[in-house]
């Protein structure tokens, strides 16, 4: 967890987000020697924020991303010794959460990714120090992020939409996807309104580990696309629904 006097007080090992800044100068002034491109995944702290932001008004290649769980919640949060909240980084503080968004918004911050880790309930059971890092995030990413950024008013849909699909591609120098007569079909249909509870026995995870059990989100993905393809349809509600296409600002 997060070094913070509870981890302290709980006799819980704490990761500084210093330790992740040291890491982000590090790399940035290898970078200005060397030249190149440099991408850092799953930033959790304002430290870190406020240097990538400095290297890219100076001008270096540098691209970042940041992960649903890493925008909505804290530390504070988190209950003692559940290894459902124990990630890589780890939680940070809410003001590490405000920068992370606002990151997002002005573009510092180039992406969001899952960091989708799933592990057996055998592994997630052992204690807390010994459990291994990781949550399972494909599920509710698209709900978690939409409802943060774009029901809230902060943020429009097409931008959403580049965050989780264009700039993810650009950034590992992909062809973005497309709409367009003749293109292999890869859309994914949501309902914007859809109020929905993520629950473990609904989820199509082998895994279970998430922090995010018995939570109440809105927007949901009903189906997916790839290639042509229907890999996933919500049965529970796709019928009922009527989803809604969105084409990311690239398109």
């Amino acid at each position: 967890m997060n070094e913070v006097p509870q981890s302290t007080c709980l006799g819980m090992k704490g990761i500084p987000s210093a330790s992740e800044a040291a890491c982000v100068a590090r790399e940035i002034e290898v970078l200005r020697y060397t030249g190149g491109r440099l991408h850092f995944a799953h930033i959790s702290a304002q430290a870190s924020i406020d240097l990538i932001r400095q290297a890219k008004a100076q001008g270096l290649n540098v691209t970042a991303d940041a992960t649903p769980h890493h925008l909505v919640l804290s530390d504070s949060e988190m209950t003692p010794y559940d290894t459902s909240f124990k990630m890589n980084p780890p939680l940070r503080s809410k003001k590490d959460v405000e920068a992370i968004e606002q990151a997002l918004l002005d573009g510092v911050i180039d992406a969001i990714a899952t960091d989708h880790a799933p592990h057996s309930k055998l592994d997630k059971s052992k204690p807390f120090d010994h459990a291994p890092f990781g949550i399972v995030g494909l599920e509710t990413a698209f709900s978690l992020i939409f409802e943060k950024l774009v029901l809230s008013g902060k943020m429009p849909p097409p931008k959403f939409l580049a965050l989780i699909t264009t700039q993810p591609a650009k950034i590992l120098g992909i062809p973005a996807p497309i709409i367009a007569p003749g293109a292999r079909a890869n859309i994914a249909m949501v309902d914007p309104e859809l109020r929905w509870t993520f629950e473990l026995a609904d989820s199509f995870s082998k895994s279970k580990n998430s922090p995010f059990v018995s939570k109440q989100l809105k927007g949901k993905n009903l189906i997916t696309i790839f290639n042509g393809k229907i890999v996933y349809l919500d049965k529970n509600h796709a019928k009922k629904r009527q989803p809604q296409v969105f084409a990311s600002s690239a398109n």
